[in-house]
């Protein structure tokens, strides 16, 4: 008796859709926290510009770092009967929409002449960093679960395009939002939280961040239910192949050791 190989696995209708929607609902928070935090902790928190930076660009190391190990994590997982990707999804979604909420609800705000204010940059530092991890396992699953829900060049083009598309839509609504309310605002120069157009900004910015948080929580629970990981049921003989984080280091550096 011949066996027939099973059909390559492909995205279609609402499932294409469903996947791609990753590209709006998780970009759209992490392009609008991208583009305003910065100016929202300097001018209207009052934290100095260097704490700023540093909190901002610790969470971008961390998130290199936490891409690797969580990719090794997955890769490394036995399917259960939710899948072998699918149940990250709801591991990282709560802790990334509530630090995606959190970050603009600071505690404490610098006092006026004190932008070196501590407990307002630790907290700032302890967000900031806490949201970079949960993102950078909910992307990372993301990402790998392409290869295996479309199997052929066709079918990946088109998800390209959809993706491509909500990518542009969450680009630019993530870019209008800010200067929507910066338009409201009488005196942007003068924006600190003690000012009146700062009192604006810390009325509409938090609520403009659960918006988007709540996008990209929809978002995910989307790709949730819209990836199909049941063919692991029909794999008898499937085995995994245990990838070390050193071995994965390894394989991240050969582009670099080839000569040609």
């Amino acid at each position: 008796m011949v066996e027939t190989l099973p059909s390559p696995r492909e995205l279609k209708g609402k499932r294409l859709f469903g996947y791609s929607m990753g590209d709006l609902g998780m970009s759209l928070p992490n392009i609008f926290t991208g583009v305003f935090i910065f100016q929202f902790y300097v001018y209207t928190i009052n934290l100095n510009s260097i704490l700023v930076s540093i909190g901002i660009t610790t969470q971008l190391l961390v998130s290199a770092i936490f891409a690797v190990i969580f990719g090794v994590i997955v890769d490394n997982k036995k399917p259960s009967k939710m899948g072998k990707r699918r149940p990250f999804l709801l591991i990282g979604l709560p802790v990334w929409v509530a630090t995606t909420i959190l970050i603009w609800y600071p505690p404490w705000r610098c006092p006026p002449g004190n932008s070196f204010y501590l407990p307002t940059a630790a907290y700032f530092w302890i967000i900031i960093i806490i949201r970079s991890v949960s993102r950078s396992l909910l992307f990372n699953v993301y990402i790998s679960m392409l290869p295996e829900q479309s199997q052929t060049q066709k079918n990946r083009e088109k998800v390209a395009s959809v993706r491509s598309a909500f990518m542009i839509i969450a680009s630019v609504i993530a870019l209008m939002l800010p200067l929507i309310v910066q338009s409201f605002l009488e005196d942007p120069k003068n924006a600190k939280w003690w000012d009146p157009s700062g009192k604006i900004v810390l009325t509409f910015i938090p609520l403009i961040g659960i918006g988007v948080a709540i996008i990209g929580l929809i978002s995910v629970l989307i790709i949730f239910f819209s990836v199909d990981e049941s063919f692991y049921k029909s794999i008898t003989n499937y085995k995994i192949e245990k990838v070390s984080l050193r071995d994965r280091v390894r394989q991240m550096s050969l582009p670099a050791r080839d000569s040609n």
